[in-house]
């Protein structure tokens, strides 16, 4: 694939003054939509649904998005109705984590250079 995950083209493009059309804002929703749903429908819950997980094929507006970054995805047992959840646990406190850290960074940077 040519393209970047979302988050990189939208920071890339903003710098460079490009506005995301509504049409090729919903031209990736959609597809995003569509993905999940065909996750769902195969019993598949992602878990870690960012925009760095959504990669574009291509460079153009009309690319279409690949869903990735799986890592934490799991398959939901529907005889069981039981769902292995402990990772879920070890995400949340690690992204607390790194929230704090980029506080304490930026405050750094703000008022200590």
């Amino acid at each position: 694939m040519k393209g970047a995950d979302l988050a990189f083209e939208i920071v890339k493009r903003a710098t460079a003054g490009f506005v995301y059309s509504e049409a090729v804002a919903s031209h990736y929703l959609r597809q995003i939509l569509e993905a999940i749903h065909y996750c769902h429908e195969n019993n598949i819950i992602h878990r870690d649904l960012k925009p760095h997980c959504v990669v574009l094929a291509s460079k153009e507006n009309s690319a279409p998005v690949k869903l990735g970054g799986f890592g934490l995805a799991i398959h939901l047992n529907l005889d069981t109705n039981q769902v292995n959840g402990g990772m879920i646990i070890l995400f949340v406190l690690s992204f607390i984590v790194l929230i704090l850290l980029s506080f304490v960074y930026i405050l750094y940077h703000k008022y200590l250079l």
